[in-house]
């Protein structure tokens, strides 16, 4: 890291003028250190400063990627995409270390990547509410040939940084049918971003969600009654969940053999994709689910190691039972393995995951 860093983060979040004599400059000659990123596909931009901030209040890394913004409340965005370099990191750590040294109090920590995948724009949207980072100890098997204790199995204690959550909101715009045409109407719509808190702490996985539409009245004004608003009504709130998936046991549901899908092979004969084993849940739908699996494609294949269930009905409405696995969440035994759960998705308007890594 640049011997300025510290105090060019430091200077960042207190809001100090900018000094362009603490930059140092991206030659063509001179190594950077990130020779572009698969996870952001970002490269060094030559003649701009390594680590800077601008008058709008972003903070840059190689003039390329933005660490941070100040928004128009007050609060510090701070982008929680991992950096590509060695360098852009150590970059981070700087901002973050600044940020707890002067006690920062509106920070917000979302991924940029996923801010854009919602189609919004960072310097755009407005705060509601947070929670705090956390870091928590947890053991890990220690795979070290130089411990001690090696060739014994054991673990380590480690800390885990869990990214906060938050509470955004922002103004879309969508097309609405009246009797002149289509015309852009404009709506305040409320977004909540963080680690899935039912996932294996060892394996949190990011989401940004979209809330369904609601007025100024019933708006949501903390991170709690945001992921509330997620839960169908008539979902109960200690029901199982796999990602967008809630699943409500029926212990009266019995099927007979032939309804019972254990393959994608019984709807779909035809298709040449390698499927795996299971059932993916593509839709809590009946029909739009076995629409789904009878087209097959890409779409189906590409879902084929995601929320894969042992067995599947799809009869009035979307059941499975055994066992649901996910490369990302991980397996999820449903009840004793043999009793019927019904499918019912969130109600997420829509949900979008980061570029990368977050940091």
């Amino acid at each position: 890291m640049g011997k300025h860093d510290d105090t060019i983060a430091n200077d960042y979040v207190l809001r100090k003028p900018i000094n362009k004599k603490l930059h140092s400059i991206v030659r063509a000659s001179g190594g950077s250190g990130w020779n572009g990123s698969p996870k952001h596909g970002l490269h060094p931009r030559e003649g701009a400063a390594r680590f800077a901030y601008d008058e709008k209040g972003d903070l840059w890394s190689y003039g390329r990627m933005s660490l941070a913004r100040w928004l128009d409340d007050g609060t510090l965005l701070v982008n929680g995409d991992e950096g590509p370099s060695l360098m852009t990191k150590a970059q981070q750590r700087a901002l973050r270390d600044a940020i707890k040294r002067h006690d920062i109090k509106k920070v917000a920590i979302v991924p940029f990547s996923a801010i854009r995948a919602a189609a919004l724009e960072p310097q755009f949207i407005r705060i509601v509410a947070t929670t705090s980072d956390r870091r928590i100890e947890k053991n890990f098997p220690c795979r070290d040939k130089k411990c001690k204790a090696a060739g014994t199995s054991h673990t380590h204690p480690r800390l885990v940084h869990f990214l906060g959550e938050t509470l955004f909101q922002a103004n879309t715009t969508e097309w609405i049918q009246t009797k002149e045409g289509p015309r852009a109407k404009t709506r305040e719509t409320y977004f909540v971003s963080g680690l899935d808190r039912n996932d294996d702490p060892q394996r949190r996985n990011f989401y940004l969600a979209r809330l369904p539409p609601c007025s100024k009245a019933n708006a949501p004004k903390s991170v709690e009654a945001a992921l509330e608003r997620l839960r169908p009504g008539d979902v109960p709130s200690d029901a199982l969940r796999q990602g967008e998936w809630f699943l409500l046991p029926d212990s009266q549901k019995k099927f007979k053999s032939e309804q019972i899908l254990r393959n994608m092979k019984q709807v779909s004969p035809h298709a040449n994709e390698d499927y795996l084993p299971g059932v993916p849940i593509v839709s809590a739908d009946p029909k739009d689910q076995l629409e789904h699996m009878r087209n097959g494609g890409w779409r189906m294949y590409s879902r084929s190691d995601r929320h894969r269930a042992t067995r599947m009905v799809c009869n009035g409405s979307v059941y499975v039972s055994g066992v649901l696995r996910d490369v990302e969440h991980g397996p999820l035994k449903l009840g004793d393995g043999k009793t019927w759960f019904k499918v019912v998705r969130n109600t997420a308007v829509g949900s979008w995951r980061a570029g990368g890594d977050v940091d």
